[in-house]
């Protein structure tokens, strides 16, 4: 295990963040072909030391991870792409848009696939692409991007629309429901199956969540 959270933030003692079982080596052991792109975990570029070769935790076929100890704005980043390190020219977005859209086309039509993708916008510093400088939206995205519908699409996923609270935190016990995991390890959230598929919630009305 590794720990990569800090307990005191928390208030409930030691995070042991074991990456030998996450969502990742799941889906790989079902065949699925993985990709990330974009921010994993906080202290993440704290796993190894120059000048051994970046870290690239189990499970993922196609790794393409921002550093955040180095500058990690949008113009002025480093990445761990498949154990090396580079500087990309692009802005954030446009280069994580980029490697995700050959992902897919790589891999459609061979293997099932999934694409976990976490750009740091609209974070600070929050730069916008050099075409967008003279723009001004007149709202704080950060705030607006706290409020979007979650879309599920699929089969056998039920047409309707519901008003219940969901969090990032459902998205992984989902998944394993689905998957069929015989051994499902603690999660914080929820699997949304049951409403995905019967209209059903069995999850708590309100959300609590500490970070």
């Amino acid at each position: 295990g590794r720990e990569l959270t800090d307990p005191a933030a928390l208030g409930i003692g030691t995070i042991d963040f074991d990456d030998s079982s996450t969502l990742a080596t799941w889906l790989s052991d079902k065949g699925y072909r993985t990709g990330l792109f974009g921010k994993y975990l906080n202290g993440y570029a704290s796993l190894w030391t120059v000048p051994n070769t970046p870290y690239v935790p189990p499970g993922w076929d196609d790794w393409h991870a921002i550093l955040e100890d180095r500058p990690a704005g949008n113009l002025d980043y480093w990445m761990n792409e498949n154990g090396k390190l580079v500087k990309p020219l692009e802005y954030q977005t446009e280069k994580l848009a980029g490697v995700v859209e050959s992902f897919v086309r790589e891999t459609a039509g061979k293997a099932p696939f999934f694409v976990y993708l976490a750009p740091g916008a609209p974070h600070m510093p929050a730069e916008p692409a050099p075409r967008h400088a003279k723009l001004n939206y007149g709202y704080d995205l950060t705030t607006a991007v706290l409020h979007v519908s979650l879309i599920v699409r699929g089969p056998s996923v039920r047409a309707q629309k519901l008003d219940g609270v969901v969090s990032t935190m459902d998205v992984a016990p989902t998944i394993a429901n689905l998957l069929r995991l015989q051994r499902k390890p603690p999660f914080e959230g929820a699997s949304l199956a049951p409403e995905l598929f019967d209209g059903k919630s069995k999850r708590p009305a309100q959300l609590h969540h500490q970070f």
